[in-house]
């Protein structure tokens, strides 16, 4: 689609740029795929001069849907040039720019706090977009994944949920949150930790057959804990 005189076309209005993510240790912004939100391959989004996503690709991989894009990129734009939005405005922005990481974790925190009007229901999403920075931000710190980094985290993340942290079941947080905590409770030597967590794990993925290898393996591990 890239080579046809259409796509040419379109691309003459607008800056092309292709990244490609190597995971080669020190390679410079290798890690760009994940600070701007970007989970999985292509990742196609629309970035202002600043470099902040305003728009992500929703539509076709075609000309029809990179226009749509950039006319929502247009729009957020917009949005972030006027001083007062309305609450539920503000709000979808506010998400949008944490999800996409237009937003570290001292500036989602900032830009929650200059947050008015809003009913429980938005100060919920609030609160739950603000915990999956942070425990992305613990996710950042263990990007060699070594026996030691993964230690830390899961110790962190045990911490956080002991203090009432739940992320949501559907957000790419929960598995990693919940996954790491296992490992931290077995090298603890933590049962109920280690029982409680896959317990919350199973409520959400038990019913899918193809995790049923994953269970069994933690159903060993818990036996073991466990001397059984």
């Amino acid at each position: 689609m890239l080579s046809t005189d259409e796509f040419k076309a379109w691309a003459k209005d607008v800056v092309l740029l292709c990244h490609i993510t190597t995971r080669i240790e020190g390679k410079k912004d290798d890690d760009l795929l994940g600070r701007k939100g970007g989970g999985g391959f292509p990742y196609i989004v629309a970035l202002d001069a600043e470099g902040r996503v305003t728009a992500t690709l929703e539509g076709g991989r075609d000309v029809a849907g990179f226009t749509e894009m950039m006319k929502k990129g247009a729009e957020y734009a917009a949005k972030k040039a006027k001083a007062d939005l309305p609450a539920a405005e503000a709000l979808e922005l506010f998400l949008f720019d944490v999800e996409v990481g237009n937003l570290d974790l001292a500036g989602a925190r900032e830009a929650a706090a200059k947050m008015k009007d809003l009913s429980d229901d938005q100060r919920k999403r609030v609160a739950g977009a603000l915990l999956d920075k942070e425990i992305g931000a613990v996710l950042e710190g263990i990007r060699k994944g070594t026996p030691e980094e993964k230690q830390a985290a899961g110790k962190a993340f045990a911490e956080m949920w002991k203090a009432g942290a739940e992320p949501d079941p559907d957000g790419r947080s929960f598995q990693p949150y919940y996954i790491l905590m296992l490992d931290h409770a077995e090298a603890t030597k933590d049962v109920a930790l280690f029982e409680k967590a896959l317990g919350v794990v199973r409520g959400k993925f038990g019913d899918n057959p193809q995790a049923a290898g994953f269970f069994q393996k933690q159903d060993e591990r818990l036996k073991k804990l466990k001397g059984e």
